[in-house]
């Protein structure tokens, strides 16, 4: 299966992995054969999974791992395919729906008071690679696993911007990546200045394999944190500074994620005028609806089209 999986990406290939592997276990469990089910029973099976699940997408990946994987049985028909199956997928798309906690966009402001606070050369080493991070995914329109696997030959420096590769995306269907734009803009809170500075502080610039958000560890012999180049910061490392960021914000983790910033960029490109297609292409987003759905249409904006009449 590892050189079918190939196919895929290797983040969808793992999800679809552990999928399968609970399709297994559940099968064993209830005595059907995993390898030649029904339609009904792989209904039953992802009714189970959308009984646990909290967002309507698990029921969906649970689904797709499924349909490739009878697909590698050569089931035909798929059971998978059936209208029982594809009504819960819809069931659970809509019932759950209405419980989506999405996350609050992040304002110009709430950046430029997190570069404030933690961005100087005063703040500790943690505290500077979220800044940096922050920033990355606001200007870029990053999705957190995106900029976590980012590497310093991704970044190209200009005279004035810098071009940011995005090697991995959900979006990249034929797995190319694709080169973002971002303009200096001569400030005290220029993305492109305070990226080249952290790197130059996290001594990375000259290394082009390294990892830009790399892991940290405490160096006992020079008492002082470094960074391990090879290993990028995992997500619940980054996760927990960021909610000591929210708490200096007065912000509720409940409400702001690291999503806030990819919304929030997108939502302030569209604000200061840009049109939907650039910011769309900027952002890598395939659809205008899954687009809109992360732009904030403040109660100014929705009045001003009032004036418009």
């Amino acid at each position: 299966m590892d050189m079918v999986g190939s196919s895929r990406a290797s983040g969808t290939f793992r999800t679809y992995q552990s999928y399968i592997s609970q399709w297994r276990h559940w099968a064993a469990d209830t005595h059907v054969n995993p390898n030649m089910p029904s339609a009904p029973q792989v209904g039953v099976f992802l009714g189970h999974i959308n009984s646990q699940a909290q967002s309507a997408s698990v029921v969906s990946l649970a689904h797709a791992a499924l349909v490739w994987f009878f697909n590698l049985l050569h089931l035909v028909p798929n059971p998978a395919h059936s209208f029982f199956c594809h009504s819960i997928v819809d069931s659970a798309k809509k019932v759950k729906l209405m419980n989506v906690n999405r996350k609050e966009p992040f304002t110009v402001a709430h950046i430029h008071s997190i570069i404030s606070q933690f961005g100087s050369a005063t703040n500790s080493f943690s505290e500077r690679r979220l800044v940096a991070l922050i920033v990355l995914l606001f200007t870029v329109f990053l999705r957190i696993h995106e900029a976590l696997v980012l590497q310093v030959r991704h970044i190209k420096f200009q005279p004035s911007s810098m071009l940011v590769h995005v090697s991995a995306s959900k979006t990249d269907r034929f797995r190319q990546g694709s080169d973002v734009a971002i303009a200096a803009t001569n400030s005290i809170y220029c993305p492109v200045t305070l990226l080249r500075d952290y790197m130059d502080f996290a001594g990375i610039s000259g290394l082009p394999q390294a990892y830009l958000f790399p892991a940290l560890r405490w160096d006992h012999l020079h008492r002082e944190v470094r960074p391990i180049v090879t290993r990028s910061a995992t997500y619940n490392t980054v996760r927990a500074d960021l909610q000591n960021v929210l708490r200096y914000l007065q912000l509720s983790p409940m409400l702001y994620g690291f999503h806030s910033c990819r919304s929030g960029g997108a939502t302030a490109a569209i604000h200061s005028g840009h049109s939907s297609r650039m910011v769309m292409r900027h952002g890598r987003w395939l659809t205008h609806s899954a687009f809109s759905r992360y732009i904030d249409d403040s109660a100014l904006d929705r009045a001003t089209v009032s004036r418009l009449l």
